[in-house]
């Protein structure tokens, strides 16, 4: 692994990262493959220390065996669901580094049920991790990079653009972080910034198994409607970003989906994304 004190330029803050999507963005990045000049280090934030180490040995396996220059990592332990205290973390932990691209991947959904059987301390740790987190880390991250130039990747979901039924308060994050992505984008179009904000379809993930409820839904059966391959969709979120996107998503089924359902009668979306999330202790 490289020294830091000659890497301390072209960091890059994952989130998110010690399984799905956050890892396998990680693993991309660690093999050069970013959204462009090659990040010189990564820090890896997720709750779990013992993931995030064990990933750290195959970055650096995969950052050896790719050819590129020496990558530095740097692992940050953090509980997100505190958003003050969890930025404050990872903040120490890129104490000295000059962040140049920050992906905002963390997230979850506090159950798939009826809006008030979920429990309230779930619903605001719901909206700490999917909302006020990557707003706070990235208002804090955003002014060096505005000096220096970066690039912001939030990752939302295609339940940004389509509502979600049995998961209503998951989709209104994601609809939060779409909206508030796009505003930033043509705030920050005069400064070398650029924002991205990728809405992925499903794809399986440890996500079904964390949010109660969740695996049972049509959605995650088909297979149509869900990608078996994350690092397709993390090379989707990458290539997305690379090209300078305000948003996008992966696959053609859901860029069909997401930009014929403005023809659709609202009643029949609404009835359609319910049948997809509904799993046996909703009402219907």
């Amino acid at each position: 692994m490289a020294t830091e004190a000659c890497l301390n330029t072209d960091w890059a803050v994952v989130t998110g990262a010690s399984k799905g999507l956050g890892a396998a963005i990680a693993k991309h990045l660690a093999a050069g493959h970013g959204v462009g000049r090659p990040v010189r280090g990564l820090i890896l934030v997720a709750r779990s220390r013992d993931a995030l180490e064990k990933l750290q040995v195959e970055l650096d396996s995969i950052a050896r065996t790719s050819g590129r220059e020496p990558l530095a990592i740097r692992i940050v332990d953090a509980d997100l669901s505190d958003p003050q205290k969890g930025v404050a973390t990872v903040l120490a932990g890129a104490e000295g580094l000059e962040v140049t691209l920050l992906i905002n991947c963390a997230g979850l959904a506090a159950s798939c049920s009826n809006f008030e059987d979920t429990a309230e301390a779930q619903l605001q740790k719901e909206m700490a991790v999917n909302v006020l987190t990557p707003m706070y880390l990235t208002r804090s991250l955003l002014p060096g990079m505005i000096q220096r130039g970066g690039t912001v990747l939030n990752i939302a979901s295609v339940a940004a653009l389509l509502p979600a039924p049995y998961m209503a308060t998951y989709g209104a994050s994601k609809a939060w972080i779409l909206s508030w992505s796009l505003a930033l984008s043509r705030e920050l179009r005069s400064t070398p910034v650029k924002v991205t904000c990728f809405c992925p379809g499903h794809f399986h993930s440890d996500f079904d198994n964390a949010a109660p409820g969740s695996a049972e839904r049509a959605i995650t059966k088909s297979w149509a409607l869900t990608e078996r391959n994350v690092d397709k969709v993390a090379k989707s979120a990458l290539k997305c970003t690379r090209r300078g996107r305000r948003w996008g998503t992966n696959g053609w089924i859901n860029w069909l989906n997401l930009m014929t359902s403005g023809m659709l009668p609202l009643r029949l979306i609404l009835a359609i994304a319910a049948k997809l999330q509904w799993v046996r202790q909703c009402r219907w």
